[in-house]
Order: structure tokens, then C-alpha cells, then sequence
């Protein structure tokens, strides 16, 4: 509780006041302290799983040529995503947490929020050959990869936000899905050039939608916790 000294009409008053926390500068004071070693000890957890197993998938995908089929390279497109929201929002959260308070400054708080935005949350990655009898599936369906992404952000603590790329890259792959399964247009398959298109309207498209709060049409700011950022609603 702080002071603030006034002076009206020649008489002083003393009227005591409380500052607002800031998180930037110091811990949210009515958060106890063992919450963010808590948070800190999960998230670290977290990221270092991601981090190692997208890459293993991306890792795997580039040395075995059998598996760089088109609707891998979507399955590929969302460990990518994952791995870098990991080494980006992961790590950052990660170290607020474990100081308490969001101590690396507005850069990194635009930068957390950015990428927990653009790039994604907590996925299951359906099989290639999902909802498919074994007669009906083609003969290059067991060149599958699974993918069970652990998103750093699954702590909730952004439950309110979604990665536009995984939003966007799952649309994809659920519309190649139905064009399989259903075929409303006959035997069609998911071609290379589909995929790589697929993949550029994705990445422009969430890049559009994320990127303006950088610029300062709204912004990214801290969250009520203290130690992450997200859009301010």
C-alpha cells in the first residue's frame, strides 16, 4: 500500500492507494509463488517432448523418401507448426514462469503471442487410412505417419485461442478425407501441386489474420496469469 500526498485549497490530505501489479516488472502479487514452479516444471516437461518428437517426425520424413507423399506433407506441415510454436511460446513461457513474471519485456510478449496464434495448439493427427475398409484403401496407404502433438499451450493457458495454421491445416486434411472416403467426384486423389497449394493458403491466409497486431492494429498483451501473452480481445 502506497501513499499519495495531495494539497487542496492550501490543506494537505494524505490518501493511501494501491498500486496496479505490473507483470512485466514483478509477480501478479495474489498468485502464490509455488503456482508458476508448477507451471514452470510442466511446461519444461511439455516443450522438451515437443520439441523432440516433431522433429523425429519431421526427421524420419526427410530420410525415408516412401514417406513423402502429399497428404504427409499436411501431417508434416502440422509437426512443424507444433515444433515452432514449442521453441517459440514454449520457451518463452517456460522461463516467465519460472522467474514468476513476464521479466524479457514487451518484444518477447509480442512474439509469444504471435506464435501461440499463427501456429497452433494441441493436436491428434487422424491415420491416413482412417474410416476406410481395408479393401478400399489404396496401396500406398500404409506409408502413414502418427503424429499425437504436445502442444506447450495444452496447460490452458490460452484456452481461448486457437493456432490459425493447425486450424487451417486440419480443414485441409478433413476435406482430402472426405473426397476419399465419400467420393463426391469420383476416384480423385490428393495430388503434390494440391498439397503444396494447400499448404500456401494455410500459412498466407493465418499470416494475414495474426500479423496486423504487430503492426499496432490491436495488439498482443500479457494475460491475467502474468507470465504468457495472447491477443487483446
Amino acid at each position: 500500500m502506497d501513499t499519495l500526498s495531495l494539497s487542496v485549497n492550501a490543506v494537505s490530505y494524505t490518501v493511501a492507494t494501491e498500486l496496479a501489479d505490473d507483470p512485466f516488472n514483478a509477480p501478479i502479487k495474489n498468485i502464490a509463488p509455488w503456482n508458476f514452479t508448477i507451471l514452470a516444471v510442466l511446461m519444461f516437461v511439455v516443450t522438451s517432448l515437443s520439441l523432440s518428437e516433431n522433429f523425429l517426425v519431421m526427421f524420419v520424413t526427410f530420410k525415408y523418401k516412401q514417406l513423402r507423399q502429399p497428404l504427409n506433407y499436411i501431417i508434416v506441415n502440422l509437426a512443424i507448426a507444433d515444433f515452432l510454436v514449442s521453441l517459440t511460446g514454449g520457451v518463452i513461457s517456460f522461463l516467465t514462469n519460472a522467474k514468476g513474471y513476464f521479466f524479457l519485456g514487451k518484444w518477447a510478449c509480442v512474439l509469444e503471442g504471435f506464435a501461440v496464434t499463427f501456429f497452433e495448439r494441441s493436436r491428434a493427427v487422424p491415420l491416413r487410412g482412417a474410416g476406410l475398409s481395408p479393401e478400399n484403401r489404396p496401396n500406398n496407404e500404409d506409408n502413414i505417419i502418427i503424429i499425437i502433438t504436445k502442444d506447450v499451450e495444452t496447460l490452458s493457458l490460452h484456452p481461448e485461442n486457437n493456432g490459425i495454421v493447425a486450424l487451417w491445416s486440419l480443414a485441409v486434411l478433413s476435406f482430402e478425407r472426405f473426397f476419399v472416403i465419400c467420393r463426391p467426384l469420383g476416384n480423385i486423389r490428393l495430388q503434390p501441386k494440391h498439397a503444396i497449394l494447400g499448404l500456401l493458403f494455410v500459412w498466407t491466409f493465418s499470416f494475414i489474420w495474426t500479423f496486423p497486431p504487430v503492426l499496432g492494429w490491436n495488439r498482443y498483451t500479457i494475460s491475467k496469469i502474468g507470465t504468457t501473452c495472447e491477443p487483446d480481445w
